[in-house]
């Protein structure tokens, strides 16, 4: 990707519960294509943030914006694990913000 191309959607993750994420905690942003239905997202890009302390947990996920296709939608996804282990994932869609938009994603605990 040109760096001098590059869009970035920032903002923070967030959820309810009083849990202190460990130091082995791995937060996964992705922006998706989620265009079409019973087909696996296209991933447009994804970042990774290793032991990134505790909520709210700020990130900026940089991406091509040549990969935005008009009338295409597009989502961000968020995962929270820690040790391989899934501990928290957004579970309503966010779609992708405006270049002044910041928002919060609310993540949810996953059932083990």
């Amino acid at each position: 990707m040109d760096v001098s191309a590059a869009a970035t959607v920032k903002g923070r993750i967030v959820y309810r519960q009083r849990i202190a994420l460990s130091p082995h905690a791995v937060v996964t942003v992705r922006l998706e294509d989620v265009s079409k239905m019973d087909v696996a997202a296209t991933v447009i890009a994804e970042t990774t943030l290793n032991n990134p302390g505790q909520v709210p947990i700020a990130f900026a996920l940089p991406y091509d914006p040549s990969r935005i296709e008009p009338g295409h939608r597009y989502a961000l996804r968020v995962r929270i694990e820690e040790e391989g282990q899934l501990r928290f994932i957004n579970t309503r869609s966010v779609p992708l913000p405006s270049a002044t938009d910041t928002p919060d994603i609310l993540v949810e605990p996953v059932s083990a």
